[in-house]
């Protein structure tokens, strides 16, 4: 303001103790004192204590975090840990974390000697389709040139979706992968063939119907529960076993314990095969057995295969224990095999008998062959 100065403004009395200086660079400092009078006469000896200032410490953390590319952190949440080092330390100086005001969802800081560990919480429960959460805290130490913030953002849950896809189908089996966006939520996965669930009329009526189904009660009067028929995370390979060739549709919702939906129905159209037939060029049932002579022989037996399966073959059975019918022998079109001489049976003895099965996967049925070979006659 344009006042003059005063000399006795800067002078004090007395002993001081602990008398702090600020400093905003490292080197070589004097602390010094003299004695000085009012009208500016010196008094005594200029007298100075050297003294050295260190280089100021510095944080460094494992990575930045900054607000444009924070630590990102899914739903679920989890244990997190980010390494640092000091530059310059001072005796006794400790790192220290203070994270923002009020914000309960990341906690249990935890500052060892070259980490700090932390908890982030769930965020299941947001609103599905929200923004993320943020937050920060800062990383501290004494005298530290800057104290870094660590930026946090946690995904909130998406608008559930699921990604189903078909593996195989035979006329049996229908093998699915789902997979929700959302692991953690739960969900219903059935099928239902395309004739009932046009009968139904509506996605609405399918989880009507679902969960009227899920609350009945069990075979010994305990009432249904909704979440034992509810699953969460991903299913690999997941099987439905059908009973007839045709359109059947595997879906998937979301659904809570408490019967709410939370998701569109998604449902997979498939298209169950009919089952394999085989037929034989000739049947041998037990009654009308292929009869054999005495000294045996090489046999051949055609088949056809109506509705075949990608990659199935057809397969023989034989009855468990008897080698004298061997060397069976599946090609293309027929079964071949070879059976053994009768001739060292007991003369007038009974013929003696086996049979095999002929096998493909899921046909209507498994025809068997029946055979009969004569034993020698008995000479009177």
């Amino acid at each position: 303001m344009g006042n003059p100065g005063e000399i006795a403004k800067h002078l004090i009395t007395g002993s001081r103790e602990d008398e702090s200086f600020s400093l905003y660079a490292a080197g070589d400092y004097y602390a010094y004192a003299y004695g000085l009078k009012d009208d500016g006469t010196v008094t005594s000896e200029l007298f100075k204590e050297p003294f050295t200032v260190p280089e100021s410490p510095k944080i460094s953390l494992s990575s930045d975090y900054p607000a444009y590319a924070p630590l990102e952190v899914p739903i679920e949440g989890g244990t997190y840990e980010i390494g640092y080092t000091i530059e310059n330390p001072l005796d006794g100086a400790e790192l220290t974390v203070e994270p923002a005001w009020g914000v309960e969802w990341v906690h249990d800081f935890v500052v060892s000697a070259d980490k700090i560990t932390f908890t982030v919480d769930s965020n299941a429960a947001a609103e599905p389709g929200g923004e993320p959460r943020t937050t920060w805290f800062n990383v501290s130490y004494p005298d530290a040139v800057s104290s870094p913030a660590v930026n946090i953002r946690q995904a909130a849950p998406t608008e559930l979706g699921f990604d189903l896809k078909q593996i195989s189908v035979t006329p049996s089996e229908i093998i699915v992968d789902c997979t929700p966006s959302d692991l953690k939520a739960t969900y219903v996965l059935r099928h239902i063939e395309k004739a009932d669930y046009d009968r139904l009329g509506s996605d609405e009526a399918l989880i009507a119907a679902d969960i009227e189904d899920f609350c009945k009660p069990d075979w010994m009067g305990n009432p249904g529960e909704i979440a034992k028929h509810l699953m969460t995370d991903s299913r690999k390979g997941e099987s439905f076993s059908v009973y007839g060739a045709g359109e059947y549709y595997v879906y998937a919702y979301g659904l809570t314990p408490d019967g709410t939906a939370t998701s569109e129905v998604e449902k997979l159209l498939v298209i169950v095969p009919e089952s394999p037939k085989i037929t034989l060029s000739r049947n041998y049932p037990a009654y009308a057995p292929l009869e054999v002579p005495i000294e045996g022989g090489t046999y051949e037996i055609g088949y056809t295969i109506e509705n075949p399966l990608d990659g199935a073959e057809l397969t023989v059975e034989p009855a468990w224990g008897v080698e004298w019918a061997h060397d069976f022998v599946v090609s293309a079109d027929k079964i071949t095999f070879t059976v053994d001489s009768n001739a060292a049976a007991e003369p007038g003895s009974e013929p003696r008998t086996t049979w095999f099965n002929v096998s493909y996967p899921d046909a209507v049925s498994s025809p068997a062959v029946n055979i009969r070979q004569a034993a020698p006659e008995k000479i009177e």
